[in-house]
């Protein structure tokens, strides 16, 4: 196994954990197994947090997507043969995880704040998002430069 598809290993591993997290509090959530119902009646408060929300979606998502077509970015992950893979591990990771934390944190609101829809739509844009910078080797190659 070469270096390219053992990073690509572990990256789809890390993917696949942050979805396997959304999903499991998603089940747990809704068997009631979980109750995080505690802000459920502070309308203010679940206010200016959707208003956040929505504030930190309109961000990372496009900074996530485009993150790659940064050319200082992209110098960096290139400019080091050696350390290429470190480098693309440490950006990709960091990419997922600007897509995934907001999609947990939606869903916890969501629950907690007693099943408010636009917190669960976030989380579903978000959990769209995530197939988009699904970590492949065909991406990997595209995103270095790299054959």
């Amino acid at each position: 196994m070469n270096d390219k598809s053992l990073a690509s290993s572990k990256l789809r591993k890390v993917f696949w954990a942050y979805l396997a997290i959304a999903m499991m509090l998603l089940v747990l959530c809704e068997t009631d197994l979980l109750d995080i119902s505690i802000l459920a009646g502070y309308e203010r408060m679940e206010y200016i947090s959707a208003v956040v929300m929505e504030l930190i979606m309109l961000i990372t998502i496009p900074i996530a997507l485009f993150m790659v077509k940064m050319s200082v970015l992209r110098k960096w992950i290139t400019s080091d043969s050696v350390r290429i893979n470190t480098r693309y591990d440490l950006f990709a990771n960091l990419r997922m995880l600007v897509l995934a934390l907001p999609m947990i944190l939606n869903l916890v609101f969501y629950y907690a704040f007693g099943n408010n829809p636009t917190f669960g739509y976030m989380a579903v844009i978000y959990f769209i998002c995530m197939f988009l910078v699904y970590p492949s080797e065909a991406r990997y190659e595209s995103e270095t430069n790299k054959q």
